[in-house]
């Protein structure tokens, strides 16, 4: 079976517990893969490190934050205007975003040594100078099928508004 975090393959578990096919109820959800206890998540992340400091500057569905603080991270949700993320994120490790910042060359640049990923909340990278973080050390992930359901229960929507002539 194919992982549904395809560009994050680096936690083994939460790949075999988050199958294609499976409800949206269940992904992600350590207790239908079978882990219980205190060691549910993953003890440490994709770079060996116990606690990552991360930056969620475009928002996240609190149960979101919710599994990456249980995992030992912690998350930060304050909104950073991008004219002022430049001199604070080399306080993070990594940064979430999703539509609205842009994580270019000199952003990746000021977070310099610590910075290390950015996550796109959502499909394609065109807000991330993925090339540049690349040659630098940042890893660049994005979740490629998250959206996918909504963007098919929209078209739904709209061929039905047409074919009862909603929109006049």
């Amino acid at each position: 079976m194919r992982s549904c975090v395809v560009r994050c393959p680096h936690l083994t578990k939460y790949r075999q517990m988050c199958q294609v096919g499976t409800p949206d109820t269940t992904r992600m959800n350590p207790a239908v893969a079978g882990w219980t206890g205190k060691n549910a998540y993953p003890t440490e992340n994709s770079f060996g490190d116990k606690i990552m400091r991360i930056l969620v500057n475009d928002g996240m569905a609190p149960i979101g934050q919710k599994m990456l603080e249980d995992a030992g991270h912690e998350v930060i949700t304050d909104k950073i205007p991008q004219e002022e993320l430049a001199g604070k994120i080399g306080e993070f490790d990594a940064i979430v975003v999703r539509s609205a910042t842009k994580v270019r060359k000199d952003l990746i640049d000021a977070g310099k040594p610590r910075f290390r990923a950015v996550v796109r909340g959502g499909v394609g990278i065109d807000n991330i100078d993925h090339v540049y973080a690349g040659e630098n050390g940042v890893k660049v992930m994005n979740t490629p099928a998250a959206s996918s359901p909504s963007v098919a229960e929209l078209a739904i929507a709209h061929m039905f508004a047409i074919s009862r002539h909603v929109v006049q």
